[in-house]
């Protein structure tokens, strides 16, 4: 004999498909992230003058962006522990000292930044329990919806702030002429300003802006809960 409450009964006239029974018991799919508009993987960077230049055909796809998300995976060597501020991308005129836009880590006062020069600029504060130079891996993601950002760390939300556009709308987007992973090159085009120290896994540059739940799948594998089976 059932001894306790049954509180609802479902009887259907066929057989459900696996999904209609996914959706029964309250199974919310992870959402679906879009294929990347650029893609890169694995590159290491020792704090010098090293980065990696994309080719011409990223720049003018970057460049006419007015919103998107840009996603990294990394972990920073520990001579980077102190450093004051190290570049994870930027999109720049080379040539020119202050026309660029860039995304940076400061893992000295524990700050994730933007900075489009002309335009917008914006430090977060990283949320509590986590930290740059714990020698984990980390996942950061920034995403502009033309009208403001939100930068997330490893599933959890930094901050949100007003951002008007991406990089179409700087007065300087048209003399961009050099998209960097792990620095920034402006003024000399071979000297790397800011360069990155460690490992960056993976770049991801996406046409759109993520929703929370898209970027919570990105961020899956450098969460807190599955940090320790990350490699």
């Amino acid at each position: 004999l059932f001894n306790g409450s049954i509180k609802d009964v479902k009887m259907y006239n066929g057989a459900l498909s696996e999904e209609e029974i996914l959706n029964d018991h309250g199974f919310v799919p992870p959402a679906e992230v879009p294929e990347g508009a650029l893609n890169y993987t694995h590159m290491s960077f020792d704090g010098t003058s090293d980065s990696f230049v994309f080719d011409d055909g990223a720049v003018d796809t970057l460049k006419a962006m007015d919103k998107g998300t840009l996603s990294f995976v990394y972990k920073l060597n520990e001579s980077a522990y102190d450093d004051a501020i190290v570049g994870l991308f930027s999109l720049s005129n080379k040539d020119a000292a202050n026309e660029y836009g860039t995304l940076y880590l400061k893992p000295k006062t524990n700050r994730i930044g933007i900075e489009v020069r002309t335009g917008s600029a914006k430090e977060f504060a990283v949320p509590a329990g986590l930290d740059l130079k714990d020698g984990k891996w980390h996942t950061v993601t920034y995403v502009y919806t033309g009208t403001e950002t939100a930068v997330y760390l490893d599933g959890e939300q930094a901050g949100t702030s007003v951002f008007t556009g991406l990089f179409s709308n700087a007065s300087w987007a048209s003399n961009a002429n050099a998209a960097t992973i792990g620095g920034m090159r402006r003024t000399d085009p071979n000297n790397n300003t800011w360069p990155f120290d460690g490992v960056i896994l993976n770049a991801q540059v996406y046409a759109e802006a993520l929703s929370a739940e898209q970027v919570g799948v990105l961020h899956t594998a450098t969460a807190a809960a599955s940090q320790e089976s990350y490699a």
